[in-house]
């Protein structure tokens, strides 16, 4: 004889051993099978995220380092030095962001404003560098601002975008 189990809590039908093993089994297999699907789903949005923050750090290196620049040469009555090395590492960490083609397209249009912005700074910077009145150009001035401008803008717009990209890969950045 073959004996039956009955929860009266969830009001189910009585059944056997076996069938209860079966409905178990078949539990399991889905919980794994839905496991199986997200882990990946999940890593490879971890590795999508990473490599946006990746940028986004490049960006904003850029980004302090025209505000440090735009804020220096108006104020400027000595030479103020070669353009820093930080600004070269951040181009370059975008120049290799662009080549990269696990680089989001969606990202490939701010990322080149902020490395040409970039460029044009170290351009700026290093004239104002070399130039032999230690005073106030007013061309100096303009030339700080504009890429300066640029780089805010581009930079916004990529914080802005990556956490749109978050809130809708939220359900598979769960857990992080």
């Amino acid at each position: 004889m073959d004996v039956q189990f009955c929860p009266h809590i969830v009001n189910w039908p009585c059944l056997s051993n076996s069938e209860w093993a079966a409905w178990i089994q078949v539990t399991g297999a889905l919980a794994a099978l839905a496991l199986a699907i997200y882990v990946p789903v999940r890593m490879r949005r971890l590795e999508e995220l990473d490599r946006r923050q990746s940028i986004l750090d490049a960006l904003r290196m850029i980004q302090q380092l025209a505000d440090h620049y735009a804020d220096t040469v108006p104020i400027i009555d000595a030479q103020i030095g070669t353009a820093p090395v930080e600004l070269a590492t951040a181009i370059v960490a975008c120049q290799t962001h662009l080549t990269n083609p696990a680089t989001p397209a969606s990202m490939l249009p701010s990322l080149g404003h902020v490395e040409h912005a970039a460029r044009q700074i170290v351009e700026h910077w290093n004239m104002a560098a070399s130039a032999p009145e230690r005073r106030i150009i007013p061309e100096f001035v303009t030339a700080a601002n504009a890429p300066r401008d640029r780089v805010v803008k581009h930079v916004q717009a990529m914080i802005e975008s990556v956490n749109r990209w978050k809130a809708s890969h939220r359900l598979s950045l769960l857990m992080s």
